[in-house]
């Protein structure tokens, strides 16, 4: 039984906090559609071994990783520095742990 008929081939999807768990998962997931996958993290080696784990599940898979902490203003400008174009945004990282109304927030805190 398929449950998802999806062809994402020649879309580009970009999955933060992809390194393990629902994120590799989705990774892994987009990739086995089609989609070429740009996989984040804040370590590049556990990103590098994400990446490979889903080339190995996936052959043929499009892979590429973009190193950085997508809750700093910094990783955020270093994830968007490497990533040009995107179809697909999968935002799995975690939030803050400051319990504030949304526009309370500022990139400091």
């Amino acid at each position: 039984m398929t449950l998802l008929d999806m062809d994402l081939t020649g879309k580009v999807a970009l999955v933060t906090a992809s390194t393990s768990g629902i994120g590799l998962a989705t990774s892994e997931g987009l990739a086995k559609l089609g989609a070429s996958v740009w996989m984040n993290g804040r370590n590049a080696e556990r990103l590098d071994a994400a990446a490979a784990t889903v080339c190995e599940r996936v052959p043929g898979a499009d892979v590429r990783t973009a190193v950085g902490d997508v809750a700093t203003v910094e990783g955020v400008h270093a994830v968007t520095d490497t990533v040009a174009d995107l179809d697909i945004l999968i935002n799995m990282a975690g939030g803050t742990d400051r319990t504030v109304p949304f526009i309370e927030l500022t990139d400091e805190h």
